[in-house]
């Protein structure tokens, strides 16, 4: 064999060892997200479902930090349900914050649209708040993505990486299932969350009828014994002097 054929029986080598890795990883992140799919199932919370989530991405994605956060009502600030990664404090700290904050979760609200920070001199430069952010500060790539149902934006799903990084189209795709997973298990955590507080309510209204009712028994009953009680003794008293023969005029 010449060196061209060992060259090209080694460019093949490769290329089978690449695919199957390739393959590899494939089959893992499918068996990632049926089995995320089955957690979601179970999480009855918004704060269950976050999580299901960075539990399940950040060993998937080699990331060190997740968080997961929901929109307001009013679509002013976000709150942080799930955040994975990072000192108590800082926790606390951004628990809520503005959708104008300038930080990738909240420009991925503001946009819709995925935010994807690959080093970690990009994200400084964009985002030069995250450098004094403790637990954070560190790191390098970061990825956000908005959680959209039907159009409508619900919240952000984001991850912080250890170190400067590069996502492909398979990356970006199982970020993008992960999002969308996401998206659709805090839909119907919500949906059973105002279900609850309405059968709540009405719970609520009901236990109020019926206390209403107890207490208008109540009176009705009182006021039946008060106006039984007065009348007894001038009843008896006037049966008395009917029987009683007197010749006194103003008694008869």
């Amino acid at each position: 064999l010449d060196a061209g054929s060992l060259g090209a029986a080694g460019a093949a080598v490769l290329s089978a060892g690449a695919g199957a890795e390739y393959y590899q990883r494939v089959v893992d992140r499918l068996a990632r997200l049926q089995a995320l799919t089955a957690a979601l199932a179970r999480a009855r919370s918004l704060t269950a479902v976050a999580d299901v989530i960075i539990e399940q991405a950040l060993p998937a994605l080699n990331a060190e930090v997740g968080v997961v956060a929901i929109l307001s009502e009013d679509g002013r600030s976000l709150r942080n349900v799930g955040f994975k990664g990072v000192p108590v404090e800082t926790e606390e700290e951004w628990r809520d914050y503005s959708v104008d904050s300038p930080v990738p979760v909240a420009e991925a609200a503001r946009t819709r649209q995925p935010v994807i920070v690959t080093t970690i001199e990009e994200r400084n430069r964009r985002y030069p708040v995250l450098a004094a952010v403790h637990g954070v500060e560190m790191g390098g790539a970061v990825t956000t993505f908005p959680l959209l149902v039907d159009g409508t934006l619900l919240g952000v799903l984001g991850f912080c990486f250890p170190c400067s990084r590069g996502f492909d189209r398979e990356d970006l795709e199982f970020l993008q299932a992960l999002a969308d997973q996401c998206a659709l298990a805090v839909e119907r955590a919500r949906l059973a969350e105002v279900a609850r507080r309405e059968i709540e309510v009405r719970k609520e209204a009901e236990a109020a009828l019926r206390e209403a009712d107890r207490r208008k028994d109540e009176f009705l009953a009182m006021l039946a014994h008060e106006l039984r009680n007065p009348l007894a003794p001038i009843v008896t008293a006037a049966e008395i002097l009917r029987f009683r023969s007197t010749d006194d005029p103003v008694l008869n």
